[in-house]
């Protein structure tokens, strides 16, 4: 009798794990892209889903399967999304990074469900509903941003002290050397970006309408600076022909890909914005969503 309820038990186990897994795949798509909701970006909605979805699944288990215990269904939850999970997360850790959240948040789901299930009052059920629901509203429209935020420019925010040893130099499309002392008194604002960027052109017109806003303010500059490829055959003077015809306001530098100026100040990939301050030091490091929220807040406090 004992063996046949283990193995009734095991058989229960797999049962949630198998199902886990099938939601497993669907977060994974989730994550692609595969449903959108309003302009919720697809990590933050698998995260937040997923992280829902796995507490109920966890209620229900404790509903379908009265005898087994908590610790059990919990468990056969967790290993359901662990089981590719884990193994990816070892061989491609630093590839990965970009998704480590969803499977934080989604193990945070299970936690909770495990939690609130162990629960016997109504005022521990409550709180743990309350915390949730903070956390998946926290995810969507703060977190993750935070998140991608530090692995693309190593700041959750964006804000940055370094201290430039020397300015930076940059080229005119007429092939003279321009430092970035020689650009502005006060807040210099760079865009850094390549040819091959895709994103950097949906972000242009965001860029050409701060530059109009603040295009008459002697207190900030804002440019873009095009980061040539020699291995492509381009130079100074890419960036500038290549945005010739969009008619944007802004102006447009250049400077080598490979040089040694853009590892100092931390631009990586693109587009990268940057702020420079009147110390030659650079205040700001992320976004240009963040960048327009540190400008507005600079020039109010300068």
């Amino acid at each position: 009798m004992g063996k046949k309820v283990l193995f009734i038990t095991i058989l229960k186990c797999i049962f949630i794990s198998v199902f886990t897994f099938g939601l497993y795949l669907f977060f994974v798509e989730l994550r692609k892209g595969l449903v959108t909701f309003f302009d919720i970006p697809a990590f933050a909605f698998s995260a937040s889903v997923g992280c829902f979805l796995l507490f109920v699944e966890i209620l229900l288990g404790v509903v379908i399967f009265k005898k087994l215990k908590v610790g059990c269904i919990a468990i056969s939850v967790w290993l359901g999304i662990s089981v590719i999970e884990i193994p990816i997360r070892v061989l491609y850790f630093s590839t990965t990074l970009v998704s480590f959240p969803n499977y934080l948040f989604w193990c945070f789901g299970i936690l909770m469900g495990y939690l609130y299930a162990m629960s016997k009052k109504i005022w521990q059920r409550v709180s743990i509903i309350i915390v949730l629901i903070y956390m998946v509203l926290f995810v969507i429209f703060k977190g993750y941003d935070l998140w991608l935020n530090k692995i693309s420019y190593d700041s959750f925010t964006g804000k940055v002290n370094l201290a430039l040893e020397s300015p930076l130099v940059f080229m005119k499309p007429t092939g003279e050397e321009i430092k970035s002392d020689e650009l502005c008194d006060n807040f210099l604002v760079l865009d850094f970006w390549s040819t091959r960027c895709g994103y950097c052109y949906r972000t242009f017109p965001l860029l050409d309408e701060i530059y109009n806003k603040y295009a008459n303010d002697t207190r900030i500059n804002i440019i873009a600076v095009h980061c040539w490829n020699m291995d492509e055959n381009e130079n100074f003077t890419t960036g500038n022909n290549t945005l010739t015809n969009y008619l944007y306001a802004f102006p447009v530098l250049g400077v080598e890909m490979n040089s040694l100026q853009l590892e100092r100040i931390g631009v990586t990939h693109y587009p990268t914005v940057v702020i420079v301050n009147h110390e030659n030091k650079i205040v700001f490091r992320g976004s240009l969503e963040y960048a327009r929220k540190y400008i507005e807040k600079l020039l109010g406090q300068s």
